[in-house]
């Protein structure tokens, strides 16, 4: 009579099959797990510069301040009425930054996930987004690197400065 069952061998080949899996499958789901903060920070900055655009509109200036206030961002134009203010929430852990010329008609600003390995910047004079990707921007608030360059109007300010690339 045979007994019912599995092998030794059957057993660790079944074992091995998995290991062997898991050890492509981890690395993969740690790469999307990065390109989903990167996309929260990119979105986040097309929000913001969307905001940025409509203040605009409404005000013919874009704002000079831009301070957290009550779990949303305040942006303000000190120069205008009272209530030339414009919020907008940011995604968990996402950083901005961002950057006026003196006559508040140009404008640079950068975000970045602290989980994610890319900084995105916008300038008011280019239509693009752009990136600066590292591998050592994981797990920092707002690495010193990507943080936006002084707004000068009628300029690309981003280009020739640090690693930033134009999508």
């Amino acid at each position: 009579m045979r007994r019912k069952g599995f092998t030794l061998i059957e057993l660790l080949i079944v074992i091995a099959i998995i290991a062997i899996l898991a050890a492509i499958a981890i690395p993969q789901f740690a790469r999307y797990r990065v390109r989903a903060y990167n996309g929260s920070a990119e979105s986040d900055l097309r929000n913001v510069r969307t905001t940025y655009e409509a203040f605009f509109a409404d005000w013919q200036h874009y704002p000079d301040a831009v301070g957290p206030d009550s779990g949303q961002i305040a942006v303000v134009w000190s120069g205008g009425p009272a209530n030339a203010v414009d919020t907008f929430n940011l995604s968990t852990t996402v950083f901005f930054q961002a950057n006026t010329d003196a006559t508040n008609t140009s404008y640079t600003m950068a975000t970045h996930h602290t989980q994610g390995d890319t900084g995105f910047g916008a300038d008011s004079d280019v239509q693009g987004i752009f990136y600066w990707r590292d591998r050592a921007f994981i797990g920092t608030d707002f690495p010193g690197a990507i943080v936006p360059p002084a707004s000068v109007p009628q300029q690309d300010d981003f280009t020739g400065v640090g690693s930033w690339t134009l999508q």
